[in-house]
């Protein structure tokens, strides 16, 4: 992921869009790395889904909003619709973490009710 940032950022702005798409692609790749590899359920589930949910959304959202400003949009407008779908990737980021750290805690439950009984 770091390295598709760098490529992103590298032709939108040479040396420093490449430093920061490199941070942003780094971000994506950790945050669903540490969302898949987790086991057990922990509430910093529901943080990673909002992070990375929250840096993938404004590229989405300024993919969609270009199409919305072209041709004659401004650096205010794309930095709002980025903020904004910021915002919006975040939050639904929150409701999915929050659901699967439900799932998650009703098998961890479910599995521990086996283990006593005996049934595998």
């Amino acid at each position: 992921m770091a390295l598709c940032g760098i490529f992103i950022g590298g032709t939108a702005a040479l040396n420093t869009g490449a430093f920061l798409g490199m941070f942003w692609g780094a971000g994506i790749g950790y945050g669903f790395g540490s969302i898949f590899a987790q086991r057990h359920p922990t509430r910093r589930i529901i943080v990673y889904w909002a992070g990375t949910l929250g840096l993938v959304a404004p590229f989405f959202g300024l993919i969609i909003g270009a199409g919305v400003f072209l041709p004659d949009y401004t650096s205010l407008e794309m930095a709002f619709v980025a903020l904004i779908s910021a915002g919006v990737g975040a939050l639904v980021g929150l409701s999915i973490g929050v659901s699967q750290l439900k799932g998650l805690r009703r098998k961890t439950q479910t599995q521990g009710k086996n283990a006593e009984v005996g049934v595998v």
